[in-house]
């Protein structure tokens, strides 16, 4: 399978500030140039500030999204997206307002996230100290996300499969083991509803060591059709081992930014 080095962004609008329009016949030409160059599959991020933002609109893209890799019978793997945790405490994009504000005060979009906000969100995160505007705890409110997103595209023929969240961040040694219950916890809720391939990715350490047994434990305890997700950039053979060192199970996918 050629592919998931090539991503293309689904539906990733910016909850707190505009988000540039992509060019006219974006989809369609992107699908079609994927084929025309034997792309096969590819990543497609996805984020749940946009669900949050305008429902309707959101299931419009993936839509589309799934006709033109239907059409030209391109896989595709859908990724909840988070890069520097949310908009409402910078330039990043992920955990929507019916979260964050519970917390934090907003900052300007175009500000670098302060560090010890995103410390402390991702702590509460991972012990779930986290609840919604409405008082539903932050894992079952993203679990009703993704089962949305799984609904719509599960029965595709397109759709390779889903990742539960793009590189989850850790803070401290005790969040490794605390990503693996978190991913356990996901695995076992949408295998409720969908026998796709799901991925699970690789943990992003800020101020604390990486290690291939440390990376280990944020796997789920079910295996079955279950791909590790590891991010390695730049690619490198050393990196590459070093991943493969990690999977005790059946898949994994590698991939990286060139």
């Amino acid at each position: 399978m050629k592919g998931f080095g090539i991503k293309i962004h689904g539906s990733s609008r910016y909850q707190n500030k505009t988000t540039p329009l992509p060019p006219q016949n974006y989809i369609e030409d992107s699908f079609r140039i994927f084929a025309e160059n034997g792309i096969t599959c590819i990543r497609v991020t996805v984020s749940w500030e946009s669900w949050e933002l305008d429902l309707n609109e959101f299931q419009e893209d993936l839509d589309l999204i799934a006709q033109a890799a239907d059409k030209y019978d391109i896989k595709c793997l859908y990724d909840n997206h988070q890069w520097e945790c949310s908009s409402w405490i910078g330039y990043g994009i992920g955990m929507p307002n019916s979260i964050m504000s519970n917390y934090y005060e907003r900052r300007s979009s175009d500000s670098e996230p302060i560090y010890n906000i995103k410390k402390d969100f991702w702590n509460k995160w991972w012990n779930r100290q986290i609840k919604n505007t409405e008082g539903v705890d932050g894992w079952d409110a993203q679990l009703d996300y993704l089962k949305g997103i799984v609904k719509v595209l599960k029965d595709r023929k397109s759709t390779f499969g889903f990742e539960i969240l793009n590189e989850p961040e850790v803070f401290s040694l005790l969040h490794y083991r605390k990503v693996g219950h978190y991913h356990d916890y996901t695995v076992r809720e949408l295998r409720k509803i969908t026998d796709k391939p799901l991925f699970f990715c690789w943990a992003l350490p800020h101020g604390v060591i990486d290690t291939p047994g440390l990376q280990a434990t944020v796997s789920p305890s079910t295996k079955n059709n279950v791909i590790y997700d590891g991010h390695a950039y730049p690619p490198s053979l050393s990196r590459m081992l070093y991943f493969r060192s990690i999977i005790d199970g059946k898949y994994s996918s590698v991939h990286g930014r060139i």
